[in-house]
Parts: structure tokens; sequence; C-alpha cells
């Protein structure tokens, strides 16, 4: 859902921007809102980039960057974004509301995230421990000179396996 609402809040800022340059008296104000507005819109793409990628091919690393981008510039850009609207003359009711949702999900992100890496590193982590153990046991089956597995797991008692 978030891509979608980041998309609408984007292109209310855009023109936000674009009337603050236009319309307003405040040169600090004219100047930072238009460069945090353009570079909150390509933090934001890569962010939801990474994390769509991350999420769907369970990529450690994308998922790590999609919470560094979170954290880092983004949680800092609305942050400041508000700090430089609350006393504009041009701060609309809207503008609150905007960054209050995004701010809610942008937290709500941040602890799924957390808990998305988290399985995603359990999964890898018990993914690479049966893999170890499929070839631990075709290497046990070929210095046995065992032609079938099937006889060697039927020798084994699933209860002599040790368990992590």
């Amino acid at each position: 859902f978030h891509w979608r609402y980041s998309i609408v809040h984007m292109i209310f800022y855009a023109l936000k921007a674009i009337w603050i340059v236009r319309d307003c008296s405040s040169q600090l104000i004219s100047t930072f809102i238009p460069i945090i507005v353009s570079v909150w819109c390509v933090v934001e793409m890569s962010r939801i980039y990474l994390g769509y990628a991350g999420n769907l091919g369970e990529q450690v690393p994308h998922l790590f960057g999609f919470l560094f981008l979170t954290i880092f510039p983004q949680s800092m850009l609305m942050v400041l974004l508000m700090i430089l609207q609350r006393n504009d003359a041009n701060l609309l009711a809207v503008d609150t509301v905007l960054v209050v949702f995004q701010i809610l999900f942008v937290v709500g992100q941040l602890i799924f995230g957390y808990f998305a890496i988290r399985n995603v590193i359990r999964s890898q982590t018990l993914k690479f421990k049966l893999k170890i153990s499929q070839r631990a046991q075709e290497k046990r089956d070929s210095l046995l000179g065992v032609a079938n597995a099937q006889d060697i797991a039927s020798l084994i008692n699933p209860n002599d396996i040790k368990q992590d």
C-alpha cells in the first residue's frame, strides 16, 4: 500500500514545491523545500524497490538497504520538512495529514522490515544447515560405498540426530 501512497505524496509535494518557489517570500523555505522533496522522491523510489526486491528474493542485503534508507534519509527528511513548514504561512492542513500518514507508514515498515529480515536470516540459515547436512550424507554414502541411500536412511534412528 505504501508505494501507492508515496506516489500521491510525491505528486502533492512536487506541486506544493512549485507553488512555494513561485509564491513564498521566505528565501530559506523556497530554497530548501524543493531540494528536500527532490531528494525524498529519489530515495523513496530506491527504498521501495529495495524492500520489494529484498522481500520477494529473500535477499538480506536488499532488505538491510531498505531499512537503512528508511532510518537515515527518509525519517530525517520528513522531520526536516515538518520543521521547515511549521512556521510557514503556506502550510496547508493536508500537509500535516500527509506527513503523519507517511510517518505511520515508515514506522510500520521499520517494524515489519525488522521481522522480515530476522525471518529471512533464519530461513537461509536453516537452508544452509540442511544443504550441509545433505552434502555430508552424500559424502558419507560415497565413502561407505553404499549404492542406495535409502539403505543408510533406514539404519539411522531419527532420535539419534542432534537438534540445534
